[in-house]
C-alpha cells in the first residue's frame, strides 16, 4: 500500500489474510483527497453477514450510514483525527445498502473490488455532502492516482448525466 502512494496508518492485522482485496475509499472532489480502507474479501463477506445478522435498524439504512460516513470522514479530513478503522467498518456497511453494492453481493460475492463514496459538497461552507456511491469490480489495490482517476471517470459521468446539483458548490481547481 505504501508503494502505491497511501500514508498507512491504524491497522488489523486480521482483516487482510490474503490478497483478494475489498478497497473502501472516500473522496473528496474539491480537495483530491482520499481515505482508504482495506479489507480481504473474505472478511468483508464476514463482515456484512454479521451486520446483516446482529446489526440494528441504522446499519440497514443507507441513508444513516452515509451520514455517519460523512461525519466521520469530515473529522478526519479536517482535523486529521478520527478512526480510519471505523470508517473503513461504516463505508463497508453503506456499501452494502447501496443498490451497487447489492447487485455486487448477489452476482459477484467473492471478486475483488473497489468501492468509491464521493463525497459532493451540499452547502456553500461544504459542511454537508451528497454521498455518491460506485463500485468496479475485479481491481487490483489501488494506487492514489487510479483513485483520483475513477473518481474523475465518476464524476464525468455524472456531468454527462446531469446531475447538476453534485457540482453547485464544488469549485475545481
Amino acid at each position: 500500500m505504501i508503494d502505491n502512494g497511501w500514508d498507512v496508518k491504524g491497522h488489523d492485522h486480521s482483516a487482510i489474510v490474503d490478497d483478494n482485496f475489498s478497497q473502501f475509499f472516500v473522496y473528496w472532489p474539491q480537495t483530491k483527497h482520499a481515505i482508504m480502507s482495506v479489507l480481504s474479501v473474505d472478511r468483508f463477506v464476514e463482515l456484512i453477514e454479521d451486520v446483516q445478522l446482529k446489526g440494528g435498524p441504522e446499519f440497514h439504512n443507507p441513508e444513516s450510514l452515509a451520514n455517519a460516513l460523512c461525519h466521520f470522514s469530515v473529522e478526519h479530513h479536517k482535523e486529521r483525527k478520527g478512526d480510519e478503522k471505523l470508517i473503513g467498518m461504516l463505508s463497508a456497511c453503506y456499501m452494502a445498502t447501496t443498490s451497487a453494492g447489492k447487485t455486487y453481493l448477489s452476482n459477484a460475492r467473492g471478486l475483488p473490488f473497489a468501492f468509491i463514496a464521493m463525497l459532493y459538497p451540499s452547502n456553500k461552507k461544504h459542511t454537508n455532502f451528497y454521498v455518491r456511491p460506485a463500485i468496479s469490480i475485479g481491481n487490483k489495490l489501488m494506487s492514489v492516482d487510479e483513485v483520483h482517476d475513477m473518481a474523475c471517470t465518476i464524476m464525468q459521468h455524472d456531468k454527462d448525466a446531469g446531475k447538476k446539483q453534485y457540482f453547485k458548490y464544488l469549485n475545481l481547481r
